[in-house]
């Protein structure tokens, strides 16, 4: 390979996997909830501050579970950071996570502030990502 073929295969990669850390929020927003399926290894798992989901069903019944009882979430993903490592790599994101409650009462409504840290691994499918661990920062 050449260097730009090089060049051009880290951008790809780059742009894929960027594409995962938007799809997540994309697919509670929208509760699209069996997308996630695409988006993570059979057996990814999840860390919360709420425990640990081990497998994909396990990760779209915890994500069903903490975004159904809302009217509307809106994910605002910014800062996203992608070490690639051959095969794999490492990803961070900074995400602002709106959740607005069923009966619309402001004081019900809060804004999250995360940081999101993933690890991916490129498949037969494409980039997958194998874990993926949330941190509050800030909560409003």
């Amino acid at each position: 390979m050449t260097r730009n073929d090089d060049r051009i295969r880290l951008l790809l990669d780059q742009t894929d996997i960027s594409k995962l850390v938007v799809d997540v929020g994309r697919c509670v927003d929208t509760k699209n909830f069996e997308s996630l399926s695409r988006i993570y290894a059979a057996d990814a798992v999840l860390r919360t501050p709420d425990g640990t989901a081990k497998g994909v069903d396990a990760i779209i019944e915890t994500a069903r579970r903490n975004h159904e009882v809302f009217e509307q979430t809106q994910h605002l993903v910014a800062g996203t950071s992608i070490e690639l490592r051959g095969d794999v790599a490492i990803v961070f994101a900074n995400v602002v996570a709106i959740f607005v409650s069923v009966a619309a009462v402001p004081e019900e409504n809060r804004m999250i502030g995360t940081r999101y840290e993933y690890d991916a691994a490129r498949t037969t499918d494409g980039w997958r990502f194998t874990s993926m661990s949330i941190t509050p920062v800030w909560t409003r």
